[in-house]
């Protein structure tokens, strides 16, 4: 383990101009400690203390506006999770009834994990990606944010959005296969006491409420009827008294129908408000109707003047005809009595679907309503009102608007997005103008998605956040023109597919649910390499590693000679997905790609084959493999036409003679059972390894016949990845649908589990380096991990 703690007394780090200033009490006396990704710093008490303030600035230093600080209270500990590469400089000051003192020691911290932790996965917090869903600034603090992922939960920023850690401590509703993921979607921070903060989950019942800052929670949920199928999607406190809340909910067609009801538009959702009183105690339902509740906006003036909005852009309503593409909805509703009666509130509205409501902050009569659903996209577009809902006029006829919302700085200022175009109003929201330089709006070569919750600072009308649904915090400075990537530590990335450079550890090759990203420096960054999403399987050329490729959900199969700059599609096989791509170890200019449909129960497409390194393919096809369902494919090391494909529901295929020709060969292995993964010893190629539903088997005679093995792992083990160490084949990993990650090393006949530092244990994709130094895993919710083999 690597520590670097530097102390830097007398260098002037902090310029603040009370450095040097005579302080009431005396100052402490700061120590810091590091120990893989986890900081802690302590120091001395201070007689007559009444409090503590923790400063901090990024290293190296950038000027006076870049130091954020922490009231500590009276502890004198203070410890935080971070990133690998994070670095800080941190002094303490200590306060009482006269005033602070000076500065205790200065401290730089450098968290260097990559290099120095063995044997444990260390989180990357990157790529981009996951569920985001609500972003929040402090009132008190603007640079103190908050954002939240339906798969990894809620994360904090102190320092205006460039650095992000997760804060979950107390939040126990989990989800997912192995009930890793933290499927927090809404937030909000009391408009009374910044420290107070409001959570709703996804999918499944649970509100949690903080006192101080997220770092613990305590469910809140008395009173709500809903067991499970809630989402909560808005929390809004009564600005005149803490204790009264509002939640808006979903309810999922299972449990208002009995059974799942779907349509083109998504499943068809109830809605319910929830209200308490008592600051969580206790709840009431307060409005149930056909379609999910959103935003809720209380009236300054008045706060029993309440408004809801209702829809979203990828649900349906409950009294929608999808037979007849029929929209229902519920649009607008409006209280004046705190909630005992509505009415809609849908004069001039062409459409009931209100994904977005914001309310004017100077003049609560005013709101903007970003309306649209994308299956039923007649009538979408921004709405406003003057009049406080009575009637509403469409002030921008375009695709369904997911968010918008005013600057408090400077109300004239009003941004929406969608999922393509960005726009800025300059009048209240009377004129909207289309503003992102990019199209789709986002970074550079980086789709910025559903622009799901926007966030003006209040102290700069020009610079506002996105936090995208399908991934990612986006920051503009310039109005919303052009944008760029603020989730350094903040994702709930599902990672694919993974694929290492041959020549160079540190690069790695990540495909996203949300896009394609190349870290070169072993993880620690991700740069976005194309807009398009659904990346299933990508691969690093071993002989030319500016030669990428990739398969996009849809059929397109991608390929890029650049290093990403640019891509072309080499082939197209609409409505399947390619599932992996593998280069032939003896020759790596052959390459194989297996296909598989969307919906396993039809027929797939089997095996391509490029004999040229990619630039043109052919199938490789009899009537044996032709409508197979691929899963994944292994090629011997000493012959590239001898190929072994894992199969959904034929088992394991093979072919001597470079897809020609192929034979089923499944003795020994279940019936009926997907195989999901296969792999060829590099020193025996008649040695094979095969897993999928049935568990994990092994062939020595080239799939003549299996054996099942079983030793360390689950009963019912389904094996969805597995890797042999090339450098030592003896080593071997795999990664186990319901448990996580398994280590052999005596090849294959006994496993151990190997989750020590692993968030999240489902996981879609390992892979190890060349020389077998490392290994790489990319998880459903939480994004990428490293380990360190300590061989």
């Amino acid at each position: 383990m690597k520590r670097m703690i530097i102390l830097l007394s007398g260098i002037m780090i902090f310029c603040y101009s009370d450095f040097a200033q005579a302080a009431a009490p005396d100052a402490p006396t700061l120590s810091v400690f590091t120990s893989g990704l986890d900081v802690t710093a302590s120091w001395t008490s201070v007689s007559g203390a009444t409090g503590y303030t923790l400063y901090y600035a990024p290293y190296p230093y950038a000027g006076e506006d870049t130091i954020g600080s922490l009231d500590m209270g009276t502890s004198t500990t203070f410890s935080i999770s971070l990133w690998d590469g994070a670095s800080y400089y941190v002094a303490i000051k200590a306060r009482d009834g006269n005033g602070e003192s000076g500065y205790s020691n200065i401290e730089l911290f450098i968290i260097d994990s990559l290099t120095s932790i063995t044997n444990t996965w260390i989180w990357l917090g990157g790529p981009i990606g996951g569920k985001g869903y609500d972003i929040r600034m402090s009132p008190d603090d603007p640079d103190t944010m908050y954002v939240t992922d339906a798969l990894a939960g809620v994360f904090k920023s102190t320092d205006g959005g460039r650095n992000w850690s997760p804060i979950n401590e107390g939040i126990s509703v989990r989800a997912g296969l192995t009930s890793d993921q933290i499927p927090v979607f809404c937030a909000t921070i009391d408009p009374n006491d910044a420290d107070t903060l409001w959570v709703g989950m996804f999918g499944t019942r649970g509100l949690f409420k903080s006192t101080d800052g997220g770092q613990n929670w305590t469910a809140r949920e008395n009173g709500i009827v809903e067991s499970a199928g809630l989402t909560f999607r808005g929390i809004t406190i009564d600005p005149c008294d803490s204790n009264t809340v509002y939640a808006a909910g979903e309810v999922a067609s299972y449990i208002w129908s009995g059974s799942p009801r779907e349509s083109s538009a998504g499943d068809m959702t109830m809605g319910v408000v929830y209200k308490t009183t008592t600051g969580g105690d206790t709840w009431t339902a307060i409005w149930r109707g056909n379609n999910l509740a959103r935003y809720v906006w209380l009236d300054p003036r008045d706060s029993k003047v309440i408004y809801v909005s209702t829809g979203i852009f990828d649900r349906d309503a409950a009294d929608s005809k999808p037979e007849t593409n029929t929209p229902g909805g519920v649009g607008i509703l409006k209280s004046i009595d705190g909630g005992a009666t509505w009415q809609q509130m849908n004069t001039g509205l062409q459409s009931l679907f209100v994904g977005s409501l914001y309310m004017h902050p100077v003049n609560p009569d005013i709101l903007l309503a970003g309306v649209g659903v994308m299956a039923y996209p007649d009538g979408s577009g921004i709405y406003r009102t003057a009049d406080g809902g009575s009637s509403w006029v469409r002030v921008l006829d375009t695709e369904p608007i997911i968010s918008v919302e005013f600057s408090t700085l400077d109300p004239t200022i009003a941004y929406a997005g969608g999922k393509s175009t960005f726009f800025r109003s300059e009048d209240a929201g009377l004129t909207w103008a289309q503003v992102n330089a990019e199209s789709p709006w986002g970074p550079p070569r980086q789709a910025g998605g559903f622009p799901i919750d926007l966030q003006v600072d209040p102290r700069d009308s020009d610079r506002l956040f996105a936090n995208s649904y399908g991934g990612g915090n986006f920051l503009s400075t310039d109005g919303g023109s052009t944008w760029v990537d603020a989730s350094h530590g903040y994702t709930g990335a599902g990672v694919l597919s993974l694929s290492i450079d041959s020549t160079d550890p540190d690069r790695v090759l990540a495909g996203v649910t949300g896009g394609i990203y190349l870290s070169t420096d072993g993880g620690r960054t991700w740069p976005s390499l194309s807009t398009a999403d659904g990346w299933r399987v990508v691969a690093i050329d071993p002989a030319n590693s500016n030669n990428l490729f990739g398969g996009v959900d849809g059929g397109g199969l991608m390929n890029s000679t650049d290093g990403g700059l640019t891509w072309c599609e080499l082939l197209s096989v609409p409505g399947y997905l390619w599932r992996d791509l593998v280069f032939a170890p003896s020759q790596p200019s052959v390459l194989y790609v297996g296909c598989a449909s969307e919906n396993l129960d039809n027929e797939g497409k089997g095996i391509y084959v490029s004999l040229d390194s990619g630039q043109t393919w052919q199938t490789a096809n009899d009537a044996t493999s032709a409508s197979v369902n691929v899963w994944a494919i292994a090629v011997s090391h000493a012959d590239s036409q001898v190929v072994y494909v894992a199969t959904s529901h034929n088992g394991v295929i093979k072919t001597v003679n470079g897809g020609t020709t192929w034979q089923t060969v499944n003795e020994g292995l279940p019936t009926g059972v997907s195989m999901l993964s296969i792999a060829v010893d590099p020193d025996d190629g008649q040695t094979v390894f095969v897993g999928g539903e049935g568990g994990l088997y092994v062939s020595k005679d080239g799939g003549t016949f299996w054996q099942s093995i079983v030793s360390g792992l689950p009963a019912e083990a389904v094996v969805t990845n597995l890797v042999i160490n090339e450098a030592d084949p003896r080593q071997m990993y795999l990664t186990e649908r319901a448990s996580g990650i398994y280590q052999s090393v005596d090849q294959g006949k006994t496993w151990a589990l190997w989750n020590q530092g692993l968030k999240n244990r489902d996981t879609f994709s390992i892979r190890l380096t060349a020389d077998g130094s490392r290994l790489y895993a990319g998880s459903n919710g939480s994004g990428a991990y490293r380990m360190n083999l300590d061989l």
